[in-house]
């Protein structure tokens, strides 16, 4: 999925291999030659539901063939689909976005790097989303922008920038926001200890003094399931771009504070 996307805030936020992006090259026309942002009006639409089904079958075997653990499993897709839908309708999306919006929940973890194989997942995919516009169930702006939001919707992506300087789609938002619903609350820590376990990572532990960087104030270290709460998920909530997202995320954080504290005290051997 490497292509020169538009708009980073930074040089080596960029792929620096392909040809400009048909969402580029829009965005870049209508302002005399120079990149500008990518606006929600700019990218015509054109997804239909053919897309979304092919969209979904892809995925699913894709996910299978991965042998993932249960924090990235087809459940886990469902799940992020099920919050795109639900933020889409109260978004007020058009159809077609919608449609986008699906079929991007579907595959959006197709090309997760956290995973073996995804340099030729990444490759299948890209032919597949061609195969969709071959058959005009998808527009080649549309593929274009599958692919934009895929390449800036991870919390790795966007801590080094890649959502900086631009101005996102509300698909991006949208999807981005279900993927981070489900990365909270109690499905959200069942999933870091899943993950974690699948890493062989311990529960908790601690450090003294601490030290920035690598645990918390109180000590407790990154690397370990309870101190990802800390390095990543309690972040999640403040980061969320959609008005239903922000909603949605209030009650889910307060569960895993309510449960840091409880965790934390049960551990606790000195």
């Amino acid at each position: 999925l490497c292509r020169s996307i538009a708009m980073p805030a930074r040089k080596e936020d960029v792929c620096q291999e392909g040809p400009v992006s048909a969402v580029e090259a829009h965005a870049m026309a209508k302002a005399g030659g120079k990149s500008a942002a990518v606006e929600e009006e700019d990218v015509p639409r054109v997804c239909d539901a053919a897309a979304v089904a092919a969209s979904r079958d892809f995925a699913h075997k894709e996910t299978l063939a991965m042998n993932c653990d249960g924090s990235h499993d087809w459940n886990h897709v469902l799940r992020v689909r099920k919050n795109a839908l639900d933020i889409a309708q109260h978004e007020s999306l058009s159809a077609p976005a919608t449609n986008l919006v699906e079929c991007i929940a579907f595959l959006h973890d197709i090309p997760d790097s956290k995973y073996g194989g995804h340099g030729e997942r990444s490759q299948k995919l890209d032919a597949f989303l061609s195969a969709q516009v071959s058959a005009a169930h998808l527009s080649p702006e549309s593929r274009d922008l599958i692919q934009f939001v895929l390449q800036r919707m991870s919390f790795k992506d966007e801590s080094k920038g890649s959502c900086s300087g631009v101005a996102l789609p509300k698909e991006l938002k949208v999807v981005q926001d279900a993927d981070r619903l489900d990365a909270i609350g109690a499905v959200g820590i069942a999933r870091c200890f899943m993950f974690g376990g699948s890493r062989k990572s311990t529960i908790i532990e601690w450090q003294q003094p601490p030290t920035e960087g690598i645990t918390n104030e109180r000590g407790v270290v990154y690397k370990s399931c309870v101190g990802h709460f800390y390095e990543k998920l309690l972040k999640l909530k403040g980061m969320m771009k959609t008005e239903r997202g922000r909603e949605l995320a209030e009650q889910r954080h307060e569960v895993m504070l309510s449960f840091l504290q409880q965790i934390q005290q049960e551990c606790a051997v000195e």
